[in-house]
């Protein structure tokens, strides 16, 4: 029965030592960004009926658990509020070619190749998109089909003008042949600005024609004819009765086609100046011709590079001097059926087991994958307090245990000499 007490003791402190090595390891995840706490689970060791046995331990993952999400001043930081992971391999080559990885950690910066990497060197992966934000591979589901989040092609970025809207005030004369002048800038394919001259001219009561030119020498259509002489008409009380002949409800000046001088690629052009019988646009009352507020138009100029987002949907995306917007890539997370079975790799990455199951690709933002927060970071999930008071209790037990372990020495020594 001594000898028995003896060995349960000996496990004890062997499982307490193993416990504060675990304990240790969490103060040291403490400042690790996502870092997830670890533990040792006891079980008892049955040896017979009634026989001490003593304990085992086996070690416990929390990777499943969720940090507090904090802000931060990076744009390229982010952290996933739900339960996916970043996509990361080692290298930067082709899908097909790379070893690939899990992390939460979102401390990411650019590389010196204009890569976004964790701090540990680790290149996250995205789909490459559309202009509308969607991934272009048809095989979302391939962990192969990602690339690197490389952020050194974004150049300059130009947006030509498709809609143009415009308040003004056109005033008749007695004798109804009042005329306006009145100018509009509009952008090319190219980033080129132009102004487009148009030439306003009353022909009747409440009757008028809008002809439209290129002042730098583009050549101006509607409907494959000089954009010239189309009649709009207003109603006594000065507002649209009629655009191009059309009194409908939905009806417009025609669409302004532009042939460029420069080669930039043909525009199309929306040009709206109110609804019929509203005074949202353009109007015909006493006072001054004029305009009643600047155009409003969609184009951009050519707009320098000045920083990057990430969207909760991962959409990476790039800012631009001009207001624009372009975006780039789109990060995916992965999911696990069993997440605290992933296997843990130095550079505070994860790789798949058996027990973790394998990486199923969703959309940021969608089931249990969750959404990124840009500009933030996970913590890490120890709690120093609990790491003391767990400390406090692993020293109380490993001195218990040790004492048993002395007594038995006395008891021992005592049956020696008797």
């Amino acid at each position: 029965m001594t000898g028995g007490s003896m060995g349960v003791a000996v496990s004890g402190m062997k499982a307490q030592a193993n416990r504060l090595k675990f304990l240790a390891d969490n103060a040291a995840r403490a400042s690790v960004t996502a870092g997830k706490r670890r533990d040792l689970s006891f079980a008892s060791v049955v040896t017979g009926h009634n026989s001490p046995g003593g304990v085992t331990t086996h070690a416990r993952h929390y990777i499943s658990e969720q940090g507090s999400v904090v802000g931060t001043d990076s744009s390229t930081d982010m952290a996933i509020n739900g339960q996916g992971f970043f996509i990361v391999s080692a290298g930067e080559g082709a899908g097909s070619n790379e070893k690939f990885f899990y992390t939460r950690d979102g401390a990411a910066v650019i590389n010196k190749n204009g890569v976004l990497q964790s701090p540990a060197g680790f290149i996250y992966r995205g789909w490459d998109v559309d202009e509308n934000g969607q991934p272009i591979t048809a095989d979302t589901g391939s962990l192969t089909e990602l690339v690197p989040i490389n952020l050194t092609n974004v150049t300059g970025s130009v947006k030509s003008t498709t809609s143009i809207s415009q308040s003004l005030n056109l005033q008749p004369n007695a004798t109804n042949d009042a005329d306006f002048g009145s100018n509009l800038t509009v952008v090319d394919s190219l980033g080129a600005s132009h102004v487009l001259k148009l030439n306003w001219q009353q022909t009747g009561v409440g009757a008028w024609t809008l002809g439209i030119d290129d002042i730098a020498g583009g050549t101006v259509t509607q409907g494959g004819s000089a954009y010239a002489n189309i009649p709009l008409t207003f109603d006594g009380n000065g507002n649209p009765a009629s655009f191009s002949g059309s009194s409908a409800g939905t009806a417009m000046m025609p669409n302004i086609e532009i042939t460029w001088a420069n080669g930039a690629t043909d525009s199309d052009i929306k040009l709206d100046f109110g609804k019929i019988g509203e005074s949202t646009g353009i109007t015909q009352l006493a006072g001054t011709s004029s305009y009643a507020n600047s155009p409003k138009s969609d184009g951009q100029v050519l707009g320098i590079n000045t920083g990057f987002s990430i969207s909760k949907e991962g959409l990476v995306s790039a800012q631009f001097s001009n207001g624009t917007t372009k975006d780039l890539y789109k990060l995916p997370l992965g999911t696990f059926i069993n997440p605290d079975g992933l296997i843990e790799e130095t550079g505070n990455v994860y790789r798949a087991s058996g027990d973790s199951g394998g990486c199923v690709l969703q959309a940021a933002g969608t089931g249990s994958a969750g959404a990124i927060s840009g500009n933030s970071l996970e913590s890490s999930t120890v709690d120093l307090a609990g790491v003391v008071t767990d400390m406090i209790e692993t020293q109380t037990a490993h001195s218990i245990n040790a004492k048993v372990v002395e007594t038995y020495k006395n008891v021992f020594g005592t049956l020696e000499r008797l």
